[in-house]
């Protein structure tokens, strides 16, 4: 990744979009995986009370 960041210095639009897209991309797995968090803990909840 520090590679790829130090390559992109001499384009700065491109390095900005990268970094939006990557920004973007972490932000859509971590809510991806609180939201399957989410649903496996409901699941095991609704199991233990039956």
């Amino acid at each position: 990744m520090t590679i790829f960041l130090i390559f992109d210095e001499k384009q700065g639009s491109k390095k900005f979009s990268a970094a939006l897209y990557f920004k973007m991309f972490v932000h859509v797995f971590i809510v991806s995986n609180i939201t399957l968090v989410a649903l496996v803990s409901t699941t095991g909840l609704t199991i233990i009370l039956y």
